[in-house]
């Protein structure tokens, strides 16, 4: 299948995770629906792997590059952190840590409830 189709495939996956946000009031973000969706028509059959396999290999090889334009973001700002130095690495540490342990326990609940429902 080729590339074009397989963006198109998660782009309307994506909009329509985000006319559910926006509508319907599902109090999720729509990239998290969008990725929920996913999910589901991979393990239901619906959506084959093949369907959409080079397209998320590209955003997955781009994915730092879509991170660059925050970073700069930030540095362009520095300034407004004089003098709460030591405030900010606390929080961005407090942050990291947080994010690891959730990732964890969120992949540890999602193999727990794989092995418990798609054996």
């Amino acid at each position: 299948m080729g590339i074009l189709r397989q963006f198109l495939i998660v782009s309307v996956i994506c909009l329509f995770s985000d006319f559910l946000y926006r509508v319907a009031g599902i109090p999720l973000p729509g990239s998290l629906i969008a990725m929920i969706l996913i999910v589901l028509l991979l393990r239901s059959g619906i959506l084959k792997e093949s369907m959409i396999a080079e397209c998320s290999d590209f955003l997955l090889s781009v994915m730092s590059m879509l991170f660059v334009p925050a970073g700069l973001g930030v540095l362009e700002k520095l300034r407004l952190l004089e003098g709460v130095e030591l405030e900010f690495l606390l929080i961005v540490l407090v942050t990291i840590v947080t994010t690891f342990l959730g990732t964890y326990l969120f992949a540890c609940l999602g193999s727990a409830l794989q092995r418990r429902f798609w054996k």
